[in-house]
């Protein structure tokens, strides 16, 4: 996926009535159309891979996201992790975060509930991100 600035495309557009191209049949398209074509193009909040703060919104209940989360009130042999931000794994659900897994996500979808991988209250959960999409094999065949 490739993101633009909409605003700068407009202004680079904004001094111009048609803009035309070649190909085979020579057209021109009106510039307003495409201003058109770019109000209502589909928006994406923040670019892949952006932090989202939980203050702002949550992710959907049972998506796997990325988090970034505090512990609070460490056990005393964990005391150097105290108040320092790290990334795991997590699912929202009702409200609740937990560890993220595939099991935990079938035992929360199934039972409504899974006691193992809650994440305490101590931990806090202060930003999300949306998974990275699977790998895909590109082929050299393109240029």
């Amino acid at each position: 996926m490739r993101l633009i600035d909409a605003d700068v495309l407009k202004n680079e557009l904004s001094d111009k009535d048609y803009i035309t191209y070649t190909h085979e049949y020579g057209d021109a398209i009106p510039v307003d159309w495409i201003m058109s074509a770019i109000d209502n193009a589909p928006t994406v909040d923040r670019p892949r891979g952006e932090w989202i703060p939980v203050s702002e919104r949550l992710p959907d209940d049972l998506e796997p996201v990325n988090i970034t989360w505090i512990n609070h009130e460490p056990e005393p042999y964990y005391k150097e992790i105290k108040d320092k931000p790290f990334t795991a794994t997590g699912v929202l659900f009702k409200g609740q975060w937990y560890w993220w897994s595939t099991l935990c996500t079938d035992m929360l979808a199934e039972y409504q509930h899974n006691h193992n991988d809650i994440i305490d209250e101590a931990i806090e959960i202060i930003a999300w991100q949306p998974l990275p999409g699977a790998y895909k094999e590109v082929s050299n065949d393109h240029p």
